[in-house]
């Protein structure tokens, strides 16, 4: 069994890249990204 390298893991990195995985997920699954209004037209306001 492999050993994991310690060494090379950037906490920064992997939380950047899980951020935008998670990012890309609720906007897949129909959540508005960060820099879109909350309300939809028509939908959420009349």
């Amino acid at each position: 069994m492999q050993r994991l390298e310690y060494a090379h893991w950037d906490p920064e990195t992997f939380h950047a890249n899980a951020a935008a995985d998670i990012r890309a997920l609720l906007i897949r699954c129909g959540f508005p990204p960060n820099d879109a209004p909350l309300e939809r037209p028509g939908v959420d306001s009349p």
